[in-house]
């Protein structure tokens, strides 16, 4: 099982890594510093850290790339139909260290001089943005209509002579200080302000609703799309039996079909342009197989070995899926691993000699699986892809387990290739 483990969490750092190394073109408009507009396409890439350049596909297909050189504003409409939106301010960056080891006794910021592309939270009288450096750390910034732009400081430093360390929050006394009289009741709280996006939004909201100026823009979190779904089918099931008897290893088992359905549960992984998520599902699945081995006995007829088995399972599926859209349809590419837990299990081997002379003798019945481990685990591949509409889908699925006995003497391998019907709700 822990190779199993190793499989999916490689196969979801290669899907991952390849996915978000995708061009994805998404409607755009760029602002040239000269005032030029264009539109097209932005390739949005789900940016972790302000980007410092993006690449833009203009209608008629040219590809360019842009950068705070030559931009003073860009916004893309993301592919939940919001919209995410950067503008270009030379600002003094607070550079002070944030590393414990690093900290220094000087509660005053250390400012550089800098050019970045900020991402725009709230857009209005007074604005608030925000930049996220990566190794630089978060900063949040406000910008006023006369053309301000101040970082809202927050700096680490420890006492002399001490370990201690203590906070210079000038953040809250800057908003406080931004805070018309009209929202006087408010101001207590503002020295409560903690330095994340979801407070300091609600401030700068509550200051322009204040200054009579509804945002004329607000930044929101791209939405993930989780579902439930359901799902029924039929398995095509092809048993393989691995022992060290020679009428089991040759039995050739009948190929069946038996009814198949769950449910399960879509999580979409953030940033990877609604293409990459983790499905885990729970369904019932049984298998009923019957086959038959024959040799010659002496000269006097044929032995023939006969094998039942029937089995259910409660099965355990985590998979990896890859959504891919081309054009007005979309198809997902799923990979993943299969726990299953045996609800029942019922196996039988007969030995039955047909004599040349029309004699048939049964000789008493054997027993593969009496000892079998209760939980077996495999690995899937799926192809999907929606009927009709998102909420009908259509999957192909292909299914490779194995039911060992506790005394590894005995294994049974089950190849099963199912047609599923599924609805998402």
């Amino acid at each position: 099982m822990r190779s199993l483990n190793l499989i999916m969490v490689f196969s979801l750092l290669l899907a991952y890594n390849f996915i978000i190394a995708q061009k994805d073109y998404l409607p755009g408009t760029i602002v040239k510093l000269n005032g030029e507009i264009l539109t097209g396409g932005i390739d949005y890439q789900n940016w972790k850290k302000n980007p410092s350049f993006i690449l833009f596909k203009s209608n008629n297909g040219q590809e360019s790339k842009y950068t705070y050189q030559d931009m003073a504003s860009f916004e893309v409409l993301r592919p939940d139909k919001k919209l995410e939106r950067y503008r270009r301010a030379i600002v003094q960056l607070n550079v002070s260290p944030t590393a414990l080891d690093k900290l220094d006794d000087n509660p005053y910021p250390i400012l550089k001089t800098d050019t970045l592309l900020l991402m725009v939270l709230v857009d209005s009288e007074i604005d608030l943005l925000y930049y996220n450096g990566g190794s630089k750390g978060s900063h949040f910034f406000y910008a006023t209509t006369d053309g301000k732009v101040e970082e809202l400081i927050t700096k680490e430093f420890i006492t002399k002579g001490s370990r201690q360390i203590n906070v210079n929050d000038q953040y809250r006394i800057q908003i406080y200080n931004l805070t018309p009289d009209c929202d006087e009741k408010d101001k207590p709280q503002i020295l409560k302000l903690k330095y994340e996006k979801k407070q300091l939004m609600a401030a700068f909201m509550s200051i322009n609703k204040c200054l009579s100026h509804d945002p004329d823009y607000l930044f929101e979190n791209e939405n993930s799309i989780n579902n439930f779904y359901a799902y029924v089918g039929a398995d095509y099931n092809f048993v393989k039996m691995n022992s060290n008897k020679e009428y089991w290893n040759k039995t050739d088992f009948d190929n069946t079909f038996s009814p198949t359905f769950g449910l399960g549960f879509q999580w979409m992984i953030p940033r990877t342009q609604k293409k990459l998520s983790i499905a885990y599902e729970i369904y019932y699945t049984q298998i009923k197989a019957k086959g038959q081995y024959i040799k010659d006995f002496l000269n006097l007829g044929k032995d023939h070995y006969i094998t039942q088995i029937e089995a259910a399972y409660l099965r355990l599926n985590t998979s990896v899926q890859w959504r891919f859209i081309p054009r007005k349809t979309w198809v997902f590419l799923r990979f993943g691993v299969s726990i299953g837990y045996a609800l029942y299990t019922s196996q039988s081997s007969t030995l039955e000699t047909h004599y040349f002379d029309g004699h048939v003798g049964r000789y008493g019945k054997d027993t593969p699986f009496a000892n079998i481990q209760k939980v077996n685990e495999g690995l899937l591949l799926g192809l999907c892809t929606k009927v009709m509409n998102e909420h009908l889908t259509m999957e192909v699925r292909l299914s490779n387990t194995y039911d060992i006995s506790n005394d590894l003497a005995i294994r049974m391998n089950t190849k099963s290739l199912a047609v599923l019907a599924g609805f998402n709700f």
